[in-house]
């Protein structure tokens, strides 16, 4: 059976809607893809060029299928199992299966630009253009995809042609980057007197396994709002690795003694700058310079206190603390040492009491070893109901409810100075 145009369109669009209404977080978005894209690349020549055009390196997908997935992916009703059963297989024999394929990697396509995925990441913005008639720039990513311009996304719809449906612009770059903005019909010459390949990618290693997370989710949202466009950074993500801030500490020692390709940024929270710091920790902190340059492209920084009262603090301060204490994941919730009596351990609201001696001001309470809280009323302290920081982290990143909507204002400290390492 043969397609046309307009057909083929309203099948990848009738097969997005169902899949997509099976991806419930971007945990979920991300681990299909990788599925899809490690599917494509043992397939046939198309296939193997659109996994190696995806934006992912291939380390981040290899195995995907077999050791990584889980249920809401792949289980029964997951976005796998519709595209696969509901979709591809019932059609492959009707319209042939190089079309199927092809109506396939169209999906994924779609799927990879709704979540800003592979190629569509911000992160893979690769050069800007400044206006030779005003002092706005432009910028693209590496594979011509999309572009950015006055804060706002602009999708390719055919070659060298963009479109915002917002705005109703649309944006010529052609092969020679001379630019026409057509605005309401009337065409305007952008002109460029800069063109700027953006700075290199530059590696972030953060103490502790969750504050990565917290820096590169900011950072995604900060660059959608056209924020950061010049930091091209990969962060070293790590699970299980234990990385305190002496193993952090070692590290940036052990990297300053070669030279290294690209720039290091060793990050380490800032509980550690007061009197009663680690030595070989503190010795790394330099106040007045924000950050200090140990050679051979390797840097170190505390994150930046946010005002008097927040100072030698761990990166889950940069959230508003009445946002905080009101986002409960099944019944629990972060909890801040403030909120207690350091004599008695019950909150000064009356309603909790935590196992932590003594708890300071900038404590943060997580149901770990003796950060536990419970209920006045627990009188055997059975059900801790103190958030982990994994949790809490997890359910930002999955953007879950109640945790989807944190003011990020605060780490534009940290991307500051992150920034001004990078210009160094």
């Amino acid at each position: 059976m043969k397609l046309n145009k307009k057909e083929i369109s309203e099948l990848v669009d009738n097969w997005f809607t169902r899949v997509d209404e099976k991806i419930t977080t971007n945990a979920v978005a991300k681990q299909f893809i990788f599925e899809e894209i490690e599917g494509a690349s043992f397939g046939n020549k198309k296939s193997q060029r659109f996994a190696k055009l995806s934006g992912f390196d291939l380390i981040e997908y290899t195995n995907a299928m077999t050791d990584r997935t889980f249920d809401e992916v792949d289980g029964a009703g997951g976005p796998q199992q519709v595209l696969m059963y509901e979709c591809h297989e019932p059609l492959k024999d009707i319209i042939g299966n190089n079309i199927a394929l092809d109506i396939r990697l169209q999906v994924v396509d779609k799927i990879m630009k709704k979540y800003s995925l592979g190629k569509y990441s911000f992160q893979n913005i690769r050069f800007s253009l400044k206006s030779s008639s005003s002092n706005s720039y432009i910028f693209i990513d590496k594979y011509k995809e999309y572009l950015i311009y006055d804060t706002k996304r602009f999708e390719k719809v055919i070659e060298y042609r963009y479109y915002n449906q917002e705005t109703k612009v649309y944006i010529e770059i052609n092969e020679n980057d001379v630019i026409s903005i057509l605005d309401n019909g009337i065409k305007k010459n952008f002109g460029i007197i800069d063109r700027k390949e953006l700075l290199d990618e530059v590696v972030v290693i953060t103490e502790g396994k969750t504050d990565w997370k917290h820096l590169k989710k900011a950072l995604k949202k900060f660059q959608e709002q056209g924020l950061y466009l010049n930091l091209n950074i990969k962060f070293e993500e790590y699970e299980q690795t234990d990385m305190g801030d002496s193993e952090l500490a070692t590290m940036v020692r052990t990297y300053a003694k070669v030279k290294q390709e690209k720039k290091y940024i060793m990050v380490f929270d800032r509980d550690q700058v007061g009197k009663n710091g680690k030595k070989d920790v503190k010795k790394l902190f330099v106040e007045e310079n924000l950050f200090s340059n140990h050679g051979n492209n390797v840097y170190s920084m505390f994150i930046p206190k946010i005002n008097d009262d927040l100072d030698e603090i761990c990166i889950e301060f940069f959230y508003e603390k009445e946002e905080v204490i009101n986002a409960w994941d099944n019944g629990k919730r972060l909890f801040y040492g403030n909120e207690f009596n350091q004599q008695t351990q019950v909150s000064f609201c009356g309603s909790y009491k935590t196992d932590k001696p003594y708890p300071k001001v900038l404590d943060i309470l997580d149901g770990d070893n003796k950060k536990k809280v419970y209920y006045i009323d627990d009188e055997k302290c059975e059900n801790n109901i103190a958030l982990s920081k994994n949790d809490f982290t997890n359910n930002i990143i999955d953007d879950v409810e109640g945790f989807d909507n944190f003011d990020i204002e605060n780490f534009k400290l940290i991307f500051d100075v992150i920034e001004k390492i990078v210009n160094d």
